[in-house]
């Protein structure tokens, strides 16, 4: 019982003991910011002691954003993360969980990337500093993401019950 406080959605309740839980949590959200800093900074973030802190936070973010919910339901499962964060999620999947996870990430990614196109226009405005419109971008594909996944789910439900009729 107490697993199902932990985690409602998660796909094995039986290796989710309340003690070991949140570190199991920690150990995916350190290298999700990890890997979030270091794509960034191929992409193009600056780099530099002044940018640095702002990188941590914006990747603290994403991996918050991508890589924890993920982790708190499939936990350490190659094949569910591979399922559930892949593109063709959204036309054959038959778990609504899926979604809920899939969209939202999918959304920060993409809303972090549009949001960084006024970066480098010459207006120099205080906002195209980085990563403040990267980080609005990612909040509102986020956001956008979860309604997709609402969506999504709404259709899912309506499709499984004229398949049960």
């Amino acid at each position: 019982m107490q697993e199902a406080r932990l985690s409602y959605f998660r796909t094995c309740p039986s290796f989710c003991f309340s003690f070991i839980y949140p570190y199991a949590t920690c150990f995916f959200y350190l290298p999700g910011a990890f890997v979030n800093a270091f794509g960034a900074i191929v992409l193009g973030a600056p780099v530099g002691i002044k940018y640095w802190i702002a990188t941590i936070y914006w990747s603290s973010l994403m991996s918050l954003f991508t890589f924890v919910p993920a982790a708190c339901v499939f936990g350490a499962s190659k094949v569910d993360w591979q399922n559930a964060l892949s593109h063709t999620i959204y036309c054959t999947s038959s778990n609504v969980v899926d979604y809920m996870i899939s969209a939202p990430s999918h959304g920060a990614v993409i809303g972090a990337w549009l949001g960084a196109w006024p970066m480098p226009l010459d207006w120099e405005r205080s906002w195209q500093e980085w990563p403040i419109c990267v980080t609005y971008g990612a909040i509102a594909g986020h956001v956008i993401g979860m309604l997709v996944s609402l969506i999504l789910i709404v259709a899912h439900q309506r499709r499984a019950r004229v398949k049960a009729d």
